[in-house]
């Protein structure tokens, strides 16, 4: 399989996952749905994190994201939206990030938890 197919289907279900679940302003529980439903499944994640290629999904997810900051008000950094990738780019490098010590847990905390660690860790350097 070529890398771009890889990429393709990978935002295929990312868009699905988006279809499927409703996104909102809530972005705590967009988060939670994100993580309880994560549109590739652990064994493929296990997979990508073994071998070091967690940054495989980090295009697909920053099109995802862009997909889903289409649909639901976002804030915008320095009250601007020519900084929108800064910010975007920001929330996947720290999703995916939470995704590969989950990972490494061996997927033991709740999406629950999950999206009340993102959150935590969103709010807290807001404050810096």
């Amino acid at each position: 399989m070529c890398p771009h197919r890889n990429r393709s289907c990978i935002e295929t279900r990312l868009k699905e996952n988006t279809a499927k679940n409703s996104f909102g302003e809530d972005f705590e529980k967009n988060l939670r749905i994100l993580f309880a439903d994560f549109p590739i499944p652990p064994y493929l994640l296990s997979i990508l994190e073994k071998n070091g290629l967690m940054y495989m999904l980090e295009d697909s997810c920053l099109k995802f994201m862009k997909y889903v900051m289409e649909r639901i008000e976002m804030p915008k950094l320095l009250h601007s939206s020519k900084y929108d990738d800064f910010f975007h780019s920001y929330i996947v490098s720290t999703v995916l990030s939470i995704l590969s010590v989950w990972i490494k847990h061996d997927y033991k905390e709740s999406a629950e938890e999950l999206s009340a660690i993102s959150i935590q860790l969103f709010r807290s350097t807001a404050k810096m």
